[in-house]
């Protein structure tokens, strides 16, 4: 009995030292977690938590419905300028601040403008020959209205592809690394945007695809229309064509002032890649007919069957890395 006393007394010592131990390297991951964030107050409603390597975390869509002020903020805090953010629709501002991050330093580039004819021959439209595609192109919608009984207008080519109605970009963001820490999170946007009627509105088509390391693992899209100051929005259907690429169609309803939309995968890259180029790229296309294009993707990859209308393609770069610079 006393050795059995003697037994249970030295079991209760060392449990007893046993607990503190425990408890203390409970508090210092809190503690070490604690030191690697901060709360930031981004208005009397809304505080935001921030990694020290800059990510934001993300906030629940269904438990914040965001204003144009928290977006801006928030984008800021992801280090966008403020000309970046204003680039941006309603739509993809929301997304990117509810999904948090930092922006990586990226570049989008390569932005060409293509007219597809009725004989099936595709022209790459460029300073030397916009000319003779605008004619082209009004001679292709003359022929159109005859065959349609209706007459078929389109808007003229810009002095460049950069100061059209139409443009453009990719934005990329850095979410962190994923749970088995093997893999780089990024988040891959591509928008577009009209700044006034493109006149034939009938169904357009935007698709994005990336190199083949990359695997996406979720994927949204929305569109923003602006009527006399008035937004109205919609969330299409992306369709994942493989493992390199998605897309959505659209189309338009009534006349509007401008409008918007993006394209958007959640992606990882396996760590093995850090210092290398990733690199997206972007189509779309604007059928001046009920016929819509083929659409083929591939890593790095997009292109478009046979229609009667423009289409555009551009490209995003950037360094991968879990140091946005």
């Amino acid at each position: 009995m006393r050795k059995f006393t003697k037994a249970c007394f030295a079991l209760s010592t060392v449990f007893l030292l046993l607990v503190p131990v425990v408890n203390a390297q409970e508090k210092s991951v809190v503690d070490e977690k604690e030191l690697s964030s901060e709360l930031i107050r981004i208005d009397s409603d809304l505080t935001i938590e921030k990694e020290s390597d800059g990510r934001v975390f993300p906030l629940k869509s269904n438990s914040h419905n965001l204003t144009p002020a928290q977006q801006g903020l928030i984008l800021r805090e992801m280090k966008f300028t403020d000309e970046e953010i204003q680039s941006m629709s309603p739509g993809e501002k929301e997304s990117i601040a509810l999904a948090g991050g930092i922006k990586v330093e990226s570049q989008t580039s390569n932005l060409v403008q293509y007219f597809h004819a009725s004989d099936g021959k595709r022209y790459m439209v460029t300073e030397e020959n916009r000319d003779e595609i605008e004619a082209l192109r009004q001679q292709e919608a003359k022929k159109l209205s005859k065959e349609l009984n209706r007459e078929v207008i389109i808007q003229p080519l810009s002095t460049t592809i950069n100061d059209g109605i139409f443009s453009a970009r990719g934005h990329v963001t850095y979410q962190g690394k994923s749970p088995n820490a093997q893999e780089f999170e990024y988040l891959y946007t591509d928008s577009f945007d009209w700044s006034t009627n493109p006149q034939n509105r009938i169904t357009d088509t935007i698709a994005h695809a990336w190199q083949g390391h990359t695997t996406s693992i979720s994927r949204k899209a929305s569109t923003t229309t602006t009527v006399l100051g008035s937004n109205t929005y919609a969330s299409p259907s992306v369709t994942f064509d493989n493992v390199s690429g998605d897309h959505f169609k659209f189309s338009y309803g009534t006349l509007f002032d401008s409008m918007y939309g993006y394209l958007q995968d959640t992606v990882r890259i396996p760590i093995t890649n850090k210092g290398t180029t990733g690199r997206f790229v972007g189509g779309y296309v604007h059928p001046w007919t009920t016929v819509q294009p083929g659409l083929t993707v591939g890593p790095v990859s997009v292109s478009f069957g046979a229609f009667i209308g423009d289409e555009w393609h551009w490209d995003t770069t950037y360094t991968i890395d879990s140091n946005p610079k």
